[in-house]
């Protein structure tokens, strides 16, 4: 029978001691670091909440400052943009004033400018230009003629016929109009309305010779409705003719001096009247 051992003590081989305490000691140093990074990055965290905390009451103030800002800028847009249509009013009712003045210079044109302009105004309603185009055609028919203005009394209030050197004159009148409203950023769509309402749809008119579609829609309306009241107007060389004389000049020469679609409407609205 073996002998029973007891108290026998098991002492681990050095080499497997010193690697079991160096493992112990590396695993408990990779822990320390661990922690230690941990609460750097706790703290970390914790200033970057602060931060976003503060961030964010930061980014509201802002917020509601450009809000105020926006609201601002929005009102006093509308005052300028009230302003500057007040200026343009203004400005308008001036060149008005002068249209007027210049049809009061001849008794026989007087209210030659709103009488074009009222007929204009529904030739383009009629054929269904949009507003803004109404208005253009509105503003560049009261100021149609106003480069006459330029042009001296014994040319432009001459009873009998004119001469040739006179008629080149009173030919430059779309001209001077153009020239004289061209610093007029308002009226720079009405220009070109001005200064064409005088061509021809075959190309005979003046001052460019501009032809069908090439001529602004807003002149060809202008050129029917300033013909038909020149033709219905008395002047001091001759009568004035009848509406049904100029509605048959009108239907004489559509196509060749007028806008067909033009005298279409003007004819209309004499039905509708």
């Amino acid at each position: 029978m073996a002998k029973k051992q007891d108290n026998v003590k098991y002492t681990l081989p050095r080499e497997v001691h010193t690697k079991l305490i160096d493992g112990y000691n590396s695993l408990k140093a990779e822990i320390v670091r661990s922690y230690d990074q941990s609460k750097i990055y706790a703290r970390e965290l914790n200033d970057a909440l602060k931060a976003m905390k503060i961030g964010d009451q930061q980014l509201k103030q802002a917020s509601s400052m450009m809000g105020r800002v926006r609201q601002q800028s929005l009102i006093y847009a509308k005052e300028l943009q009230l302003a500057h249509q007040q200026i343009e009013r203004s400005s308008l009712n001036t060149l008005g004033v002068l249209a007027e003045a210049l049809d009061a210079r001849d008794h026989y044109t007087s209210g030659h400018s709103s009488r074009v302009t009222e007929s204009s105004v529904q030739i383009a309603k009629t054929m269904n230009l949009s507003h803004k185009e109404v208005e253009i055609i509105r503003q560049a028919g009261l100021l149609h003629d106003i480069g006459k203005i330029g042009i001296r009394d014994g040319v432009l209030l001459k009873p009998g016929k004119l001469t040739e050197e006179e008629y080149d004159l009173i030919k430059q009148h779309p001209i001077k109009g153009y020239k004289m409203l061209k610093g007029l950023s308002f009226l720079e769509n009405a220009l070109d309305c001005i200064l064409y309402h005088h061509e021809q749809y075959n190309g005979s008119g003046f001052p460019e010779g501009l032809r069908a579609e090439n001529i602004p829609i807003g002149a060809r309306i202008i050129h029917v409705a300033d013909t038909v009241d020149a033709m219905t107007t008395e002047r001091p060389y001759r009568k004035a003719l009848g509406l049904d004389m100029a509605i048959a000049e009108l239907k004489k020469f559509r196509g060749i001096l007028f806008d067909s679609a033009v005298v279409n409407a003007f004819l209309i609205n004499c039905k509708a009247s």
